[in-house]
């Protein structure tokens, strides 16, 4: 054998497994190990309220809690990063809170929490490619917080005072967004990307056309719109696309088509700006993509962002906006809000939020200044009162504290509570037959612990990058115990998963795809 094997010399001691002893042991619990916990979603970008009597409806006692030790807890919405040298949250993070009327250390009628909350899908500065850009999580399209009690204090939202400065920039206008990226189509059962639609030709017709319409509220008249858009042709030969907005062509090219048999789609990426007349400020895109007759060739839509600028006038008592990049003090004018009951928070940090003060704040305005820094640009929230919005989905959760564990176990087994008799069996079968140590972890308390409750696969390498760096055992054998599935979001139908599989990127090469268990041990 030794003669026979190139490598003999290295791979002998492959799967011998080795008993480490001596990890950093220097695990502490998770937030969840103790307490009561409930899990709910913040589905829109907003300010939201939570009142005593929607406490009172959900099961909460309000008599029996101090309103100081409430804590709500949101790990941002993100994607967890691939890279495990990339710092990720090892576990919920608390997000500052407004709790009205908390002083008294009683939760009385007209006392409520505020705090902000936002989906997956939001836009926000990122300093390495100095622009705004969108947010976007693979894996699922729900962002959950967790409210609880008891204990400690609770972050609270602190003041970011106005300034009263007499230099300043007047900014009028900021950045808007909109984009179109509905998750329909996984082209080749296979990867993370979803299309939103597929363009093929019907019978004898040349050519699909679909439009998409956005409300660009409040856009400056005359000022561009700059369309970014990613679009697949399947077919073996450059075919046409065409983008229209309000039936005025602005983009009309032939774009490349695959490249041979393992190819689905080629990709064409484009940003195109265009001065255009929105009527009612609706935009009106329609694409139109020509196919050969009677052939298999389809075009498919990736995603469309716009970016235009608008003023500073909220549209139904709320508003979003950015600051200029820039280094100056920055005065801002908001308007058009129903009442003089007008609530502005700098959300640049999702989880520790500032309320501006001492604000000047007359009828439907609100004038404020702030120093802005050049590669920092702020991001802001307004809201009336009367559009404060409510919390939705909530359930109570069980504790968990995977991360309080410092024994562990050399062979670990994940899986869905499901299957949690079929686990224990084969756990005794591997300690009396193997005489190794196992542990059964289920996915729902990985997810919760590693991932703040949010789909995402990483939450799996998390928690085994945790374990080796933090168990006095480390783990040496994994077993992903039941079902996967390339369609983690589930929008081809609603089979049960019970764990998670990673996919590539790739999503349209049939030999560049693939799905692989490997990147669960990549911890280091």
């Amino acid at each position: 054998m030794k003669n026979a094997v190139l490598n003999y010399d290295a791979a002998k001691n492959w799967g011998i497994k080795k008993k480490d002893v001596f990890a950093k042991a220097n695990a502490i619990n998770s937030v969840l190990a103790s307490g009561i916990w409930y899990k709910f979603r913040a589905p829109e970008e907003g300010i939201y309220k939570i009142t005593r009597s929607q406490l009172a409806d959900l099961g909460i006692d309000a008599a029996n809690v101090d309103p100081r030790t409430i804590k709500i807890y949101n790990n941002g919405g993100y994607v967890l990063p691939e890279d495990p040298t990339t710092n990720a949250p090892t576990d919920l993070v608390e997000n500052a809170i407004i709790v009205v009327g908390e002083e008294d250390g009683r939760f009385d009628d007209n006392d409520y929490i505020l705090f902000y909350g936002r989906g997956v899908d939001f836009w926000e500065y990122n300093s390495l490619n100095k622009r705004v850009v969108r947010n976007k999580h693979w894996y699922t399209k729900n962002n959950y917080y967790w409210l609880t009690s008891g204990g400690v204090e609770g972050k609270r939202i602190e003041n970011k005072n106005s300034l009263n400065e007499s230099v300043f920039y007047n900014q009028t206008s900021t950045q808007a967004f909109a984009f179109v990226d509905k998750d329909s189509v996984n082209l080749i059962k296979s990867g993370r990307v979803y299309f939103v639609d597929k363009f093929d030709s019907s019978n004898d017709s040349q050519n699909e056309s679909k439009t998409y319409i956005n409300t660009l509220n409040n856009i400056l008249p005359g000022s561009e719109i700059e369309y970014s858009f990613t679009f697949g042709n399947s077919a073996k030969t450059s075919l046409s696309l065409k983008l229209y907005e309000n039936n005025n062509l602005f983009y009309s090219q032939n774009i490349s088509g695959s490249s041979g048999r393992y190819e689905a789609v080629r990709l064409t990426s484009r940003s195109v700006k265009f001065a255009a007349t929105l009527p009612e400020d609706r935009s009106v895109l329609k694409i139109n993509f020509d196919t050969r007759p009677n052939t298999s060739d389809a075009g498919y839509l990736d995603f469309i962002e716009l970016k235009y600028s608008k003023t500073l006038s909220a549209v139904m008592d709320q508003l979003t906006f950015f600051s200029k990049d820039t280094s100056s003090i920055i005065y801002y004018k908001l308007f058009n809000f129903s009442n003089s009951d007008i609530y502005v928070f700098d959300v640049t940090d999702y989880s520790s939020v500032k309320r501006i003060a001492n604000a000047h704040v007359t009828g439907s305005e609100f004038r404020f200044q702030v120093n802005e820094v050049s590669g920092n640009v702020s991001k802001y929230i307004a809201s009336n009162s009367s559009a404060f919005k409510q919390i939705q989905s909530i359930e109570k959760e069980e504790n968990s504290n995977i991360h309080g564990i410092l024994q562990g176990a050399e062979y670990v087994i994940i899986t869905d509570k499901t299957f949690s008799e079929q686990a224990a069996k084969l756990k005794e079968y591997r300690e009396s037959n193997n005489n190794y140590s196992v542990g059964i972890f289920y996915l729902d308390e990985i997810v919760n612990e590693f991932s703040g409750g949010l789909t995402d696969p990483t939450a799996i390498r998390n928690f085994l990058k945790y374990a080796y760096n933090n168990w006095t055992e480390k783990p040496f054998y994994v077993l992903l115990f039941g079902d996967g599935h390339y369609d983690i979001l589930q929008k081809e139908g609603n089979y049960p998963i019970y764990v998670y599989t990673y996919q590539s990127v790739n999503s349209y090469e049939g030999v560049s795809t693939f799905t692989t268990d490997d990147y669960f041990g990549r911890i280091i």
